[in-house]
């Protein structure tokens, strides 16, 4: 919590408001909510889109369950082997959600609704998707666009691994029993796949603002 540890430091967006302006933060601006809401914001809708005081964002709908992800260690759960905790959220796959279904679509009309209030003085609007954050998943038609077995891989070098610290190897970057070549084209694709719904995310936050 970086209030504790720098209790007078002037966050951005206390500064903004100093200068008269009115200050919303929609999705992950700060890492956890109570950092979130420690930095002087007018307003925060967070992570679960409602708003930071708690008071329930009534345009949202409840979030459905996705589609069982894939990736290494649900795999070796199956199989019964046990692997790292680190690498539990390292899942992806196609979510079968969208609209106001997906998280990030949810910041992206939170942000627009934030936009088209009148507010009387500037405002100063900070937006944050998640993605490509792990776990890599997204609406379906942008896993499409990615076909796994269309993707290179790259040509990492045998020692490229040599000059990590020791808390960066988690035994799967380099194993290629657990991490074989099909299932890394389908991980990169997977991040292919996020990185363009968060732009696509952008693209609406862009429009509504133009």
């Amino acid at each position: 919590f970086w209030r504790e540890h720098v209790p007078d430091a002037v966050a951005i967006p206390q500064h903004f408001s100093a200068c008269g302006y009115k200050t919303v933060a929609v999705g992950k601006i700060l890492h956890g909510q109570r950092n979130q809401l420690d930095a002087g914001w007018d307003r925060a809708f967070g992570y679960d889109g409602t708003r930071g005081d708690a008071a329930p964002s009534a345009d949202f709908k409840p979030r459905r369950a996705g589609r069982p992800l894939t990736g290494p260690y649900p795999i070796a759960q199956a199989k019964g082997i046990t692997l790292s905790p680190k690498l539990k959220p390292f899942v992806w796959g196609p979510s079968g959600l969208d609209g106001l279904d997906e998280l990030d679509n949810h910041y992206a009309h939170q942000a627009i609704s934030v936009l088209k209030e009148n507010h009387g003085r500037p405002l100063f609007l900070a937006v944050g998707f998640y993605r490509p954050h792990l776990k890599w998943t997204a609406p379906d038609r942008f896993f499409d666009m990615y076909p796994p077995e269309e993707i290179e891989l790259p040509k990492n070098p045998p020692n490229d691994l040599d000059d990590l610290p020791h808390a960066a190897k988690v035994g799967w970057l380099d194993d290629t029993k657990i991490m074989p070549p099909e299932m890394m084209r389908e991980a990169i694709a997977a991040y292919y796949a996020c990185c363009t719904f968060a732009d696509s995310c952008i693209g609406q936050l862009l429009d509504a603002l133009e």
